[in-house]
């Protein structure tokens, strides 16, 4: 008896966690249309922009979506990952370029404020965030000890 439960006890965190959540399957991903006129309408909000800016907006977005690449990284070559950054940025500039003849100067400052403010945000995006370390003593030891 003592044994099932020593046995019980260590498989049943591996089969609990091989379960596959079915709320991944139903959920879909936003058409680019959609993503768009979510995008646009929370800069409508942050930026208080009239409609016409918001519809200009949503055009922008939409025709500026991005391609899809190979997701897995084992798929990348270093070539297609130099050409997907060029590609991203090219995109980048061209929204910005676009943006800027919507906007006026207030909105458009503001508007690069909070792209700048999700950039740190998203470079650790998928990835655990690392607890800070200690600052180490100058001569390699740890004052508290």
């Amino acid at each position: 008896m003592k044994k099932f439960i020593i046995l019980f006890a260590l498989t049943f965190p591996l089969l609990a966690s091989a379960q596959r959540p079915d709320y991944m399957e139903n959920q879909k991903r936003l058409s680019a249309e959609q993503r768009a006129t979510l995008h646009a309408k929370k800069l409508q909000l942050a930026l208080e922009l009239s409609e016409t800016q918001t519809q200009r907006l949503v055009e922008i977005f939409k025709k500026n979506q991005s391609q899809n690449h190979p997701r897995k990284k084992e798929e990348r070559s270093s070539e297609t990952r130099y050409k997907m950054q060029l590609d991203q940025l090219d995109r980048q500039i061209a929204i910005q370029k676009e943006v800027k003849t919507v906007l006026n100067e207030e909105q458009f400052i503001a508007w690069k404020k909070i792209r700048q403010s999700r950039s740190p945000k998203m470079a650790h995006k998928g990835k655990r965030p690392r607890a800070p370390q200690p600052p180490m003593h100058p001569k390699g030891r740890n004052p508290r000890n």
